[in-house]
């Protein structure tokens, strides 16, 4: 049965109406591409851009995929009502101005997210007439087996599609969630202030033969945040880092999320998961480990806070110079603690071992120890 969290092609089709599927659309094709092609360009207009005169999107790929083409493709993009004419406009445009592209080496590519019932005999028509070296065409059909098949895109265009998938984000959710639980949010820059070696490290070891990488630092939230900072990196765009992604927080989505035939980078905020079972299928495991729990010389270990970097970046988003020090030094010490103190909501103020019976007992006797 489908999966009710998850957006669908008939979701697809209806959400074309949207004004905001024209900006957004162009980033779901750009995520999938580097979530599941190797590339060494990719240029895929989003926002504002969608109104600008050329190509929609182009792509180099050196190893071949599904859906993306070997070598070079040049993409068409529209959520026009009838993608039959749109389709037509633009190959016959570009088929006459190919501008700087070589037709007779590129495939050509249609994309809608429309349900398009003569998509099939449009594209063998097209192939028929051999002006570009192959056509493709895809429709909502072709974007939800793209998205089954790429299970951290279809999690994230899920969500911004208001679905509410359980016990899972996408890197993007999840920092934004997390950043905004505090006035002011802790960016990249202040969460990675010194901490250039542990990004460097914990992304060569993605890249590396070994499939799970341990990620030690104060606490597992902080460990959590410090991984996630990293992987959204703009610097890594080509290599999907971030499209792969995800945060599980539970075992049943664990266990849904491994069977994913793309290799993801996996990390768990809970114990009881079969981590094995996801590295023999191919996934990247990141696990994060509080300081305490740690295994001797096990691990990549993000250094204490830079200081006066952790200030700078607080001053960068309005906070006075004294009060950006302070903050700096408390994190420095303990980022959780510093949460709590500029936490939005009552419910990260506290910690959840004060909420326990008899946690009023705790406190006398740590102060006396």
């Amino acid at each position: 049965m489908p999966n009710p969290e998850l957006v669908s092609a008939l979701d697809l089709d209806q959400w074309a109406d949207s004004l905001a599927s024209r900006s957004v659309l162009p980033r779901l094709v750009r995520r999938l591409i580097l979530a599941n092609a190797a590339v060494t360009q990719i240029a895929m207009r989003a926002g504002e851009g969608t109104g600008l005169p050329g190509w929609d999107g182009l792509v180099e790929a050196t190893v071949g995929d599904p859906h993306v083409p070997l070598g070079t493709s040049r993409w068409e993009i529209s959520t026009g009502a009838r993608p039959i004419e749109k389709a037509q406009e633009n190959y016959a445009k570009r088929t006459t101005e190919p501008q700087d592209v070589d037709p007779a080496s590129t495939t050509f590519i249609f994309v809608t997210p429309r349900l398009w019932s003569g998509r099939d005999v449009w594209k063998t028509d097209r192939q028929s007439e051999g002006r570009w070296a192959d056509v493709r065409a895809y429709d909502a059909d072709d974007l939800e087996t793209w998205l089954e098949r790429t299970p951290s895109v279809h999690i994230w265009i899920s969500e911004l599609l208001g679905r509410d998938p359980r016990d899972v984000k996408t890197v993007d959710s999840w920092w934004e969630c997390w950043t905004t639980q505090t006035v002011p949010p802790l960016t990249r820059s202040f969460l990675l202030a010194g901490r250039d070696d542990f990004a460097t490290s914990l992304k060569d070891s993605i890249r590396g033969p070994d499939n799970l990488t341990s990620v030690v630092v104060h606490s597992r939230e902080e460990a959590v945040a410090c991984t996630v900072a990293a992987l959204l990196d703009p610097a890594d765009e080509l290599e999907g880092l971030s499209a792969r992604s995800l945060v599980v927080s539970g075992s049943s989505a664990w266990d849904r999320i491994i069977d994913s035939t793309t290799p993801l980078i996996l990390i768990p905020t809970i114990d009881d998961v079969d981590v094995s079972a996801a590295l023999a299928k191919g996934h990247h495991v990141i696990a994060p480990v509080a300081d305490r729990m740690r295994q001797r010389g096990s691990g990549i270990s993000a250094a204490p806070l830079d200081r006066q970097s952790a200030a700078d970046a607080l001053e960068s988003v309005g906070v006075s110079r004294d009060v950006a020090r302070r903050y700096a030094g408390q994190a420095r010490r303990s980022m959780m603690s510093l949460r709590r103190t500029i936490a939005v909501s009552p419910l990260v103020r506290k910690p959840t071992w004060a909420e326990a019976p008899g946690s009023g007992h705790v406190v006398p006797v740590i102060l006396a120890g």
